[in-house]
């Protein structure tokens, strides 16, 4: 299978770049890949250009010339940590799921906290230190 290129233009059409965090590093997974499907036939209906592509990868396609930010968007997937939404926010790309929320996903404490906050009703929850 023919290895992707995960960054060329796509001339007018928006795109889409889904950065999976996997544990593969198999790229013809994402044919096969369940959720990757129907992003990328979201994508097909909605006339969106999409590329698949591992944290490992990010770095390169940021520097891509012809990327644009106005046309691209960026959706953090899998085991991807919330610092692969910090780099596409700091090149000035659109994260479509932002790393502030990412990282308050990905601590328990700090969700209910923010639950609570919010008015939300949450289960108590205490902090237990080791």
């Amino acid at each position: 299978m023919r290895k992707p290129s995960p960054g060329r233009k796509t001339g007018s059409k928006p795109l889409l770049v889904a950065v999976w965090g996997l544990a593969t590093s198999d790229r013809g997974y994402f044919d096969v890949f369940y959720p990757a499907r129907r992003v990328r036939e979201a994508c097909e209906r909605a006339g969106v250009s999409s590329r698949f592509v591992f944290p490992s990868d990010l770095p390169a396609l940021l520097e891509t010339p012809g990327l644009s930010p106005v046309s691209t968007a960026f959706l953090v997937r899998g085991s991807a940590r919330p610092d692969v939404a910090s780099a596409v926010e700091a090149a000035g790309f659109r994260a479509i799921n932002a790393s502030g929320p990412l990282a308050l996903a990905l601590d328990k404490l700090e969700t209910a906290r923010f639950l609570e906050r919010n008015g939300w009703p949450t289960p108590r929850t205490v902090a237990l230190e080791p």
